[in-house]
């Protein structure tokens, strides 16, 4: 891949392309996990799946489907980070009379202008993390798949090529603006992480109980 550095700012100081390992209908967020691809050089990444259920119901509270929460403004299926932006900008939008314009926004909601900055700054200052608000409640999905990656990086070359022509030492130009990325799956293990329902019976002084929990238990499986 080709960075075209000579059509960055000049003050960027910076060259890479940023990668997202995500499940194809999750929605990227300012905060999500990236890593960087910076040129001159190979990114290898080795990508691995863990898959989450919670029961919900009587073994506790998860979510399944976004009208489950007083606001999602996200055009993509329930998560938690989503949950919390949008508690956000309902705060910005009682604050401010307008919403943040780095997130997504209702329809018939108007976004915060450039005057409208210290209100916002203020307010995020202020009130700190939606995730600690005693009003915004965003409890996990009852779903939930996750990537974890392991990242490593290697340069071409430890000494760039010499230019065989002198006179132009333009040559290694092109190799300093590229990057190879390498996405590989070193094994096609997944592991699975369940909950299950449990009926506890006991009995003692002649009297029986009957309880329900619930019961998480590890599959490590895989596809050959």
């Amino acid at each position: 891949m080709h960075l075209q550095q000579e059509e960055y700012l000049p003050w960027t100081d910076t060259a890479s392309i940023l990668l997202f390992v995500h499940n194809k209908n999750d929605y990227i967020f300012s905060e999500s996990v990236r890593y960087n691809a910076e040129p001159h050089g190979t990114c290898n990444l080795d990508v691995f799946s863990t898959v989450y259920t919670k029961l919900g119901g009587r073994y506790g509270v998860c979510i399944t489907n976004p009208d489950q929460v007083k606001s999602f403004y996200y055009q993509s299926p329930y998560a938690t980070e989503g949950c919390l932006r949008s508690c956000y900008q309902n705060q910005i939008n009682a604050s401010c009379s307008c919403m943040d314009p780095r997130y997504p926004i209702p329809e018939g909601s108007e976004p915060c202008q450039l005057s409208e900055r210290p209100c916002v700054e203020k307010e995020s200052n202020e009130n700190g993390d939606p995730s600690t608000w005693p009003t915004c409640v965003c409890p996990q999905a009852c779903f939930n798949k996750i990537y974890t990656v392991a990242w490593t990086r290697s340069e071409y070359v430890a000494q760039l090529a010499e230019c065989p022509d002198q006179s132009n030492q333009t040559c290694t130009s092109e190799e300093m603006d590229t990057v190879r990325v390498v996405i590989r799956l070193p094994t096609l293990d997944s592991s699975l992480y369940q909950e299950t329902p449990a009926i506890i019976v006991g009995l003692h002084q002649n009297m029986l109980f009957v309880s329900f929990e619930r019961i998480e238990f590890a599959i490590l499986f895989s596809i050959s």
